[in-house]
C-alpha cells in the first residue's frame, strides 16, 4: 500500500492507500500510530481509479511525499527553509488574488465553460459587507471582502465556480455557516482530529465562514488566520487547503492552466472535474 508522509514543524502525518476493483482503502494520521480507516465504493473500477488519482494529487499538492521515494526529508527541509517575503501586488493589474479569479475565467471562456463565468454574479456593496460582518458579529478577512467586491457569489446554483463547488455571496455564505459551524464544534471534542485538520489554537472557535458549497462539502476560510479548509462530512471534517484565499485560487488557476480540470456535464450542471 502506497504510504505517504508529511513532516513539517511540529507535523508528522502518514497517509496510505490501496485500490482494490471498484473501491479503495484509505488509512491517515499521526505517524508511528496505527490512523483511521476508511473505506469507499465506487460504481465502477474506473471511477474508483479515477477518484484514487485524484485523491493522491491532492495530497501531493499539499507536500506530502511518498515514503521511501528519497524525496520526503528534501521536500520538508525546502518548505522550511526561509522565504523571502513578496510585496503585495499594487499594480494596475490588480492583487494576485484578482489576476488568479482572470486566469480561472480565461480558462473556462477557452474550454467550454463559458456558462460557468455567465453565472457569476456582480460585486457586493460596502452596505451589504457590513450587514453580514453585524450577523456575524465579527470583521470579515480582508481576501474575503476582496472576493466578494469581485463577485459575490453565483445567480443561479449549480454550475459551480470551484470545481464542482459553487461560489456562495456574502448573503449565502451565513445561510451555510450553520452546518459548518456543526462539523466545527464536533471537531473540537476530539483532540486527534484537531491535530489532524492541523487546526491551530487560534482557529478552535467559530469564526468560520464558508465560501463554496455543494451538499455537505464545503470550503470555509477562517477570518482570524485567514487559511482554507475544505469540510466534509468524512472525519476529520476540516483539512487545510491553503495557507490563504489567494494561494487557494492561484493554485486552482494553475491547476487549470496544467490540464489537471477538464469540463463535464451532468445532473443538469456543467462543473470542472480533476
Amino acid at each position: 500500500m502506497p504510504r505517504y508522509e508529511l513532516i513539517e514543524g511540529r507535523t508528522k502525518k502518514f497517509w496510505q492507500i490501496e485500490l482494490s476493483g471498484t473501491s479503495f482503502r484509505v488509512t491517515y494520521g499521526r505517524i508511528g500510530s496505527t490512523g483511521q480507516t476508511q473505506l469507499k465504493s465506487f460504481a465502477s473500477a474506473e471511477a474508483a481509479k479515477k477518484a484514487h488519482d485524484a485523491l493522491i494529487a491532492e495530497k501531493t499538492r499539499k507536500g506530502y511525499t511518498l515514503a521511501g521515494s528519497g524525496s520526503a526529508k528534501a521536500a520538508s527541509t525546502a518548505r522550511l527553509a526561509p522565504k523571502a517575503s513578496k510585496p503585495a501586488d499594487t499594480s494596475s493589474g490588480g492583487s494576485r488574488l484578482a489576476k488568479a479569479i482572470e486566469r480561472a475565467k480565461a480558462w473556462m471562456n477557452k474550454n467550454g465553460a463559458e456558462v460557468l463565468v455567465k453565472n457569476l454574479a456582480s460585486g457586493v456593496s460596502d452596505a451589504a459587507l457590513a450587514k453580514a460582518e453585524k450577523k456575524l458579529g465579527f470583521a470579515l478577512p480582508a481576501e474575503l471582502v476582496e472576493l466578494w467586491k469581485l463577485h459575490d457569489g453565483q445567480r443561479r446554483e449549480q454550475n459551480g465556480f470551484i470545481g464542482s463547488l459553487d461560489l456562495l455571496g456574502s448573503r449565502d455564505a451565513l445561510g451555510v455557516r450553520e452546518d459548518v459551524l456543526l462539523s466545527v464544534r464536533w471537531m473540537l471534542e476530539d483532540e486527534d482530529m484537531v491535530e489532524d485538520a492541523e487546526l491551530r489554537k487560534a482557529e478552535a472557535d467559530e469564526r468560520w465562514i464558508p465560501f463554496g458549497t455543494r451538499d455537505s462539502d464545503h470550503l470555509v476560510i477562517h477570518a482570524g488566520t485567514g487559511r482554507v479548509f475544505r469540510v466534509a462530512k468524512d472525519a476529520p471534517p476540516l483539512s487545510l487547503e491553503a495557507k490563504s484565499l489567494t494561494e487557494f485560487f492561484e493554485r486552482y488557476a494553475r491547476a487549470m492552466e496544467k490540464g489537471e480540470y477538464t469540463v463535464e456535464e451532468g445532473f443538469g450542471d456543467v462543473y470542472l472535474s480533476s
